[in-house]
């Protein structure tokens, strides 16, 4: 579901649709702006977090492992969507286009994925003086670390894969979006309705 198709069942969800000439889409501003506002504090403080957690205690490695990729793969997803709605082919003259969007998607994107694979792999990231590359070092566990991975590790690799699994499943054959709660006072329009008349 699009972006603007959400916002609109969002706003018309909350507030209903007022059919009428005069209609405004104040609503729909506010909402959108609020949700923009909020959506980049919860970023910085994500970022933040994960920035600073220096230890695995109390959270479960193989969880926030599956996150962090799942992040990955949506960052070559977006580049893969962007590309394709763009209409960018792999030839020299859109070399820029191509190195704009990886930039720009990667400094953006790729931050919060590499903070949280570098908590879960207890690596830590030094500089000496004399040198001007970073350098990176395997932390070994804490005592409360170790308890923590054991109590993590009490669910069986093959239950996580299972609820994984089903999960994925049921998403796939049984789309959320394609059900609604509160069914729509009107009908869906016909696809005649929506052609571009020229």
């Amino acid at each position: 579901m699009k972006l603007d198709r959400v916002l609109e069942v969002c706003a018309d969800g909350l507030y209903g649709h007022r059919f009428y000439e005069d209609a405004h889409p104040r609503r729909r501003i506010v909402i959108v702006a609020f949700i923009s506002v909020i959506s980049v504090v919860l970023f910085f403080l994500n970022l933040g977090y994960w920035y600073t957690r220096t230890s695995t205690a109390s959270i479960s490695v193989s969880g926030t492992f599956l996150i962090a990729l799942s992040g990955i793969a949506s960052i070559f997803a977006h580049i893969a969507n962007t590309a394709a709605t763009d209409e960018l082919e792999i030839k020299t003259s859109h070399f820029l286009q191509w190195l704009w969007l990886i930039l720009v998607t990667l400094l953006t994107e790729c931050p919060l994925p590499f903070f949280m694979l570098k908590t879960v792999a207890r690596l830590e990231v030094g500089r000496t003086s004399s040198n001007w590359f970073p350098s990176f070092r395997l932390v070994g566990p804490t005592h409360k670390e170790r308890n923590s991975q054991r109590l993590d590790w009490r669910t069986s690799l093959g239950v996580k894969a299972t609820v994984c699994i089903s999960l994925t499943a049921i998403c796939y054959f049984f789309p959320p979006h394609e059900y609604h709660l509160v069914s729509a006072s009107m009908p869906d329009p016909s696809p005649g309705l929506l052609a571009v008349t020229k």
